[in-house]
């Protein structure tokens, strides 16, 4: 619901592609782009920027910060209004028939796991389902492939987060 509505998209070594972005020429149709990147060739390539930046993201990111320091009034008015979007629109878990309906089962099961579960998928609807019904307190506890769209990525994925991290290193687990 944000995307549609900003003036704005800051794409950070974005590829703007369809899974993320849905019908790329009806997302943010008014929006400027500024589009920064490592690799020069990505910019541009499916969504032209108005504002090409390549280069490390992370310096670009620092120096965007150091030149337009946020609007305290303006950043909370947008969080507002994305908040009020999320409940307005949120998922319904109603199951539409007597089977199982995997967005619920999936909102249960995030609800009943631990904080630090780590939750591998691997592609297609159900990797959308994942992403859009479970809930996350740290990157690192969703395990995809994400647009790359790589098939047989979940188990691997699963057998590497059992061994990690190692136990000198705080984190999940």
């Amino acid at each position: 619901m944000a995307g549609p509505e900003s003036d704005l998209l800051l794409g950070l070594g974005a590829r703007f592609e369809d899974r993320a972005t849905g019908k790329l020429a009806e997302f943010a149709p008014f929006a400027r782009v500024v589009h920064i990147d490592a690799d020069a060739y990505e910019i541009s390539k499916l969504r032209s920027a108005d504002v090409a930046v390549p280069g490390n993201v992370g310096h670009a990111l620092r120096a965007l910060r150091a030149a337009f320091p946020s609007p305290k009034a303006h950043q909370d008015a947008w969080r507002k209004r994305c908040a009020q979007h999320r409940d307005r629109f949120a998922a319904r878990y109603d199951a539409p028939g007597q089977h199982i309906y995997a967005p619920a089962l999936l909102k249960r099961l995030s609800e009943l796991a631990p904080a630090d579960a780590v939750i591998a998928c691997d592609v297609g609807q159900h990797q959308m389902w994942v992403a859009q019904h479970c809930r996350f307190n740290h990157p690192r506890n969703h395990l995809t492939s994400g647009a790359l769209g790589t098939m047989g990525f979940g188990l691997p994925a699963a057998m590497g987060a059992q061994s990690w991290p190692p136990s000198s290193v705080a984190g999940c687990r």
